[in-house]
């Protein structure tokens, strides 16, 4: 175990234990003060899968499908107007909230209003903890609060006549693709930072780098045990890109963003998103992989600078208001990047 600016690390052998441990408790219908505890140790850290670990155990009763037609509060950091060029739409990831809009708002020196909500397993305590059973990575809930979100908007926007990019981390970046194909007025662009293809992906990889011998074939059974909110035979990302339709997918720019140093979302995942786009005839996709960069934390990392420059390079190319300081610092570096 280590201690960084993010939080405290766990070796992947520890992790895949407590996961395992954690899996064989929400398959009784107890919840035991051994656990529990484990919860608390284990539920400090950031920047890995121990993320995952710090959530609110669930009891027993509905799987999170209460409350689903409510209007979600939303939140704005300014007020829209007339005479904004754009409005960007925030969708966090697993174990943050809404609050991280204004990381990315101060970080990406991004220009227009942000907007963002909380999702359903957001446990809204001031802790980096989430309901372990609403969490749906990006499945049919989070669609609906995204669509929710997108409804509360629409009026806004067409009275100020202001674009909408959304921009997804992890979780968020998810829900995104697997909403494309239900949204009513399609967004000007659409920005993924470490978007993943299937949550099994994830939990596979964990137990690969555990290193602890566990088959990849019991990672469906760990994700469905541990999340009961999530099922293993619902919305993925990579079969919704696979059945969206081209005239779709041209109109909207797509930037993903991932990282080689990620150590919860492999940045292949990711690739494996970018790939699928490209097959279905998406032509206005681009692909940035940073060297360096943990999950959740790109835009505080190493390349930060290189996530500056492929992003408001990606905004000039379409049109949306960018920085030019970051267009030009390390362009031809930026070019290579951006694929």
């Amino acid at each position: 175990m280590r201690i960084t600016n993010a939080g405290i690390r766990m070796h992947p052998s520890v992790i895949a234990i407590a996961m395992l441990c954690l899996t064989i408790s929400s398959r009784t219908s107890t919840y035991s003060l051994t656990t529990n505890q484990l919860w608390k140790l284990l539920g400090v850290g950031g920047g890995s899968i121990i993320g995952l670990c710090m959530c609110m155990p669930h009891s027993n009763g509905k799987n999170g499908s209460e409350a689903l037609h409510i209007n979600i509060p939303l939140v704005f950091s300014e007020p829209i107007s007339k005479l904004d060029s754009v409005c960007y739409l925030f969708c966090h990831g697993l174990r943050t909230s809404k609050r991280a809009s204004c990381f990315f708002r101060e970080y990406s020196r991004c220009t227009g209003p942000f907007v963002s909500f909380d999702f359903a397993d957001q446990a809204n305590n001031g802790l980096l903890l989430f309901k372990r059973k609403d969490a749906h990575f990006g499945q049919k809930k989070d669609v609906k609060y995204l669509l929710n979100a997108c409804l509360q908007l629409k009026p806004i926007l067409h009275q100020t006549n202001t674009p909408l990019v959304m921009w997804g981390q992890s979780r968020g970046a998810a829900t995104i693709i697997n909403a494309l194909d239900l949204l009513v007025d399609k967004p000007a662009a659409i920005i993924l930072e470490s978007p993943y293809d299937e949550l099994k992906t994830i939990t596979a990889h964990l137990l690969h780098i555990s290193r602890l011998g566990y088959p990849a074939l019991i990672a469906d059974w760990l994700s469905q045990g541990l999340f009961p909110g999530y099922d293993v035979n619902g919305q993925q990302p990579l079969l919704s890109v696979q059945s969206l339709r081209p005239s779709i997918l041209n109109s909207i720019p797509t930037l993903i963003i991932c990282s080689k140093q990620d150590r919860l979302v492999p940045w292949t995942s990711s690739q494996r998103i970018y790939r699928a786009l490209k097959k279905t005839g998406h032509t206005t996709v681009h692909f940035v992989c940073l060297e360096h960069g943990d999950h959740g934390a790109l835009l505080d990392g190493e390349d930060k600078v290189l996530y500056l420059n492929a992003l408001h390079r990606f905004l000039k190319m379409y049109g949306l208001p960018y920085n030019d300081n970051f267009v030009t610092q390390n362009s031809e570096q930026c070019i290579k990047n951006i694929q």
